[in-house]
């Protein structure tokens, strides 16, 4: 989206003048909800008159805005295919890496992602392979603007130090009965 339409986007929706929406903006790096967040916190916008609220911040927010009163079908239609559009979007850009040994070995945009897991065959697949790339030593992340943040990248860190330990503990169960068998 370029800085124009942001501009205007958060004038509409936190229904504050242009001069306001730009500079918070420059202030947030271009980020709209970041944006958002400043305006209320400077008490230029309040939730309940914005067609917008940041009171449950999510990096991977989408807004859909429920059809009002007299709403077409085709403006409905046209409102869904909008917003699933940007829900895409914002999938392509984000990213589910697979590492072995500090080595990139597969980059997944999350759409891709998302479309396997929810295919009834291939789900279970995938699942399994994920959990047994984590005792082969694979970590995994994720890169892109809204899910490439550290907090996320934890998370992640976290589940393959959990691998880690169980792979250790079955080696050292394997070790401890192949020594009592001598």
């Amino acid at each position: 989206m370029e800085r124009i339409d942001m501009v205007e986007k958060l004038r509409d929706k936190a229904n504050v003048g242009y001069e306001e929406a730009r500079a918070a903006l420059e202030a947030a790096q271009w980020d709209l909800l970041d944006a958002m967040v400043i305006l209320e916190k400077q008490g230029k916008v309040q939730a309940e008159t914005a067609t917008y609220s940041t009171e449950h911040k999510n990096e991977l927010l989408v807004t859909y805005e429920a059809p009002r009163a007299g709403t077409s079908l085709g403006d409905m239609i046209k409102r869904f295919f909008k917003w699933l559009g940007e829900v895409i979007r914002k999938g392509n850009r984000n990213h589910f890496n697979a590492d072995n040994q500090g080595e990139r070995v597969l980059s997944l945009p999350i759409t891709l992602l998302v479309l396997l897991l929810i295919i009834p065959p291939i789900t279970p697949v995938v699942i399994i392979l994920l959990i047994v790339g984590l005792f082969f030593g694979f970590r995994y992340s994720f890169s892109g603007p809204e899910l490439g943040r550290e907090q996320v990248n934890r998370v992640m860190d976290q589940a393959s130090a959990a691998a880690d330990k169980v792979k250790d503990e079955l080696k050292k169960a394997a070790d401890n009965s192949g020594a009592d068998q001598h």
